[in-house]
């Protein structure tokens, strides 16, 4: 089995990890640590950012797949481990890095927005569920009714589409 996990080193995307890492997966199991610095500016016809902006972030996500994938070692020390930094798209490139590699599962955090919110950000994971080509598997983090995080986490999977 081959389980891509994405990653943006916010809270969400620690969840996925923490989800990936409690569970017992066989030494077989290949995983892929992925974060893809979005280019919206190539979509949008923005201007695009100076150089050492692209570089610091570029910089920032290459420590945060750095750390996950020590975690994940830690974890599955019999694994394959490996991690990536892309640009681009951020969901059409973590499902074209998905279909490429042959992942059989994405793994990735919701940052659970709604509304107007979630019209004018867009959902990462709504976009990679509807592109994907494998099962996805969205980890949320549960609310209390005061709409505080109450620790645990939900999990929304879905199978490939026909």
């Amino acid at each position: 089995m081959k389980v891509l996990i994405a990653v943006d080193g916010s809270q969400f995307s620690n969840w996925a990890l923490q989800s990936v890492t409690s569970r017992q997966w066989t030494d077989d199991t290949d995983f892929m640590v992925l974060s893809v610095a979005d280019s919206p500016y190539q979509e949008y016809g923005l201007y695009p950012p100076e150089e050492g902006i692209v570089d610091t972030i570029r910089q920032h996500l290459d420590r945060v797949v750095s750390s996950d994938v020590a975690i994940l070692k830690s974890h599955f020390p019999k694994n394959s481990i490996t991690g990536k930094v892309e640009q681009g798209n951020v969901k059409q490139t973590i499902v074209t890095i998905a279909n490429d590699w042959g992942a059989d599962l994405i793994v990735l955090g919701s940052h659970g927005r709604r509304g107007l919110s979630k019209f004018l950000l867009g959902s990462i994971a709504e976009g990679v569920l509807q592109l994907a080509s494998c099962s996805v598997e969205i980890i949320r983090q549960k609310k209390s009714a005061q709409g505080e995080s109450c620790g645990e986490d939900e999990t929304a999977k879905t199978a490939p589409t026909p």
